[in-house]
């Protein structure tokens, strides 16, 4: 009775979340793939995370959308074993943490308009842009809190790096996600950007609905 009481909460809690409104900040993207680290492949539709509070001018991120983050120069570190670092120029170790109820299932970095890393998997809407993950040639994922899967859970907080980074239009710091809009999109901003994957919200109402019905069978039976 104690764990059926505590999955049914379970189930609530997820459908909650699953009728949560879509964020507001879903960005249709195109990338590319280049030489250099690993093979980038993105969704088009994605979502953009970043700042919970206005500043500077900028827009919040909506609700769904909200992660912290913080940014330390590093000395060279080589996580892309095809594109070594280069030691006369300075690396980037950033920061994320996620305020949402929800995971991610995927993530990206992407660069500002006229900068440039080393360790880049390809571009995302024309400017460089990297998954971050421990898989392939390129590893920039360095610490996750949580499990170490490569998801983006629920206050879990995550340190990549960035090789040799080089500011772009803006000549802000690599976690300048202040302001929503990814670069090249509609809504045209000039700072570097986190774009994401999260579970789709119709297949997970669909599973915690299948779950409901399972305990209703077994009370049945």
């Amino acid at each position: 009775m104690k764990n059926t009481t505590k999955l049914l909460s379970l189930i609530s809690a997820g459908l909650a979340i699953a009728s949560l409104p879509a964020g507001a900040v879903t960005v249709t993207v195109f990338s590319s793939d280049t030489p250099g680290c690993d093979v980038l492949i993105v969704p088009t539709i994605v979502d953009e995370l970043g700042d919970p509070v206005s500043g500077a001018g900028t827009p919040p991120f909506p609700p769904g959308e909200q992660i912290l983050h913080s940014v330390v120069n590093t000395i060279e570190l080589t996580v892309c074993l095809s594109m070594p670092s280069n030691p006369a120029m300075v690396d980037a170790q950033i920061t994320i943490t996620n305020l949402q109820a929800f995971s991610f299932s995927q993530v990206w970095f992407v660069m500002d308009t006229g900068g440039s890393f080393s360790n880049s998997d390809g571009l995302v809407n024309g400017t460089q842009a990297m998954l971050i993950d421990t898989a392939g040639v390129n590893k920039p994922l360095l610490f996750e809190s949580g499990p170490a899967n490569g998801i983006f859970d629920p206050g879990e907080s995550w340190v990549f790096h960035v090789q040799d980074y080089v500011p772009g239009t803006s000549g802000l710091p690599a976690d300048s996600f202040y302001s929503p809009g990814m670069v090249g999109a509609a809504n045209i901003d000039r700072f570097t950007s986190i774009i994401a994957v999260v579970p789709e919200p119709s297949g997970l109402v669909l599973s915690l609905l299948g779950g409901l019905a399972f305990l209703r069978r077994r009370r049945r039976g």
